[in-house]
């Protein structure tokens, strides 16, 4: 008898254990869920400027487009490709520049020039459909995407010579 209830005490005092385990667990393991989401939704913006500022660069290439229209297809693809984040449109940057001659435009840039289009956003100004509490990552943290492409613009080249010949 005696041994049933000190056996019963034991299985007791393992069930209090179990129940105080998951409740701490649960305070323990949240902030580390919440924390691997807001990473992820991080990683998602910076994924959707880089492929945004491919595009402009993209564009940009083909030495058709000035800086603001190469600027209004980076805005234009973050708006429209990416149904879950709302970007404040006044707080995006976009930076188009011409790494081998600075200060020229994509449309004038020569063959081979490096053209560089950056877009980037404070984490603050950007919002998510589905955002269910405050973001963990601080507000000043800027998110940043690159894309370099070279210039595919066609070389002038002088008139054919003239055979000796003739």
């Amino acid at each position: 008898m005696i041994l049933s209830r000190m056996q019963r005490a034991r299985d007791r005092r393992g069930a209090i254990v179990v129940v105080e385990f998951a409740v701490v667990v649960s305070f323990i393991l949240m902030p580390l869920l919440l924390g691997i989401w807001e990473l992820g939704r991080i990683l998602e913006l910076q994924q959707v400027l880089s492929n945004a500022a491919r595009e402009g660069g993209r564009i940009a290439a083909a030495g058709q487009a000035t800086s603001t229209q190469v600027a209004q297809v980076v805005a234009n693809y973050i708006n429209q490709n990416n149904p879950n984040i709302v970007i404040n449109p006044a707080k995006l940057t976009i930076t188009i520049q011409n790494l081998s001659s600075p200060g020229t435009d994509p449309s004038q840039a020569n063959q081979l020039d490096q053209i560089q289009v950056t877009a980037s956003i404070p984490f603050s100004d950007v919002r998510w459909d589905v955002t269910v509490f405050k973001p963990l990552i601080s507000p000043n943290t800027i998110v940043t995407g690159t894309g370099v492409w070279y210039s595919l613009r066609d070389q002038t080249y002088p008139a054919p010579p003239t055979p000796s010949y003739q």
